[in-house]
């Protein structure tokens, strides 16, 4: 399958072609503004989630020029402590 375009042909007027070409111009520089105005909108957006967050979140309440006091009950040595989980074996091969 071929296409076919028709064929492109200029104008043969000078005012028509540099009208033409001022036209593509202004319209380069409308997309390229419009692009930055849409960058500098999500950035905006994107800062405003960001502080947002970092307020929402919850502060700890501990100075560093102060040593931190030690746990309540310190664990044996050579016991490490930590949240762990249960693992079960079963018969069922994996999927």
């Amino acid at each position: 399958m071929r296409i076919e375009l028709p064929p492109f042909r200029r104008s043969p007027h000078p005012v028509l072609r540099v009208l033409g070409a001022v036209l593509g111009v202004a319209v380069l520089i409308a997309l390229l503004a419009f692009g930055a105005f849409a960058l500098l909108l999500a950035l905006l957006v994107v800062s405003v989630v960001f502080v947002a967050r970092q307020v929402m979140r919850p502060r700890v309440a501990t100075r560093h020029d102060e040593p931190a006091t030690p746990p309540a009950s310190a664990a044996p040595p050579g016991v490490i402590e930590g949240e762990f989980v249960i693992v079960r074996e079963t018969r069922e091969p994996p999927r």
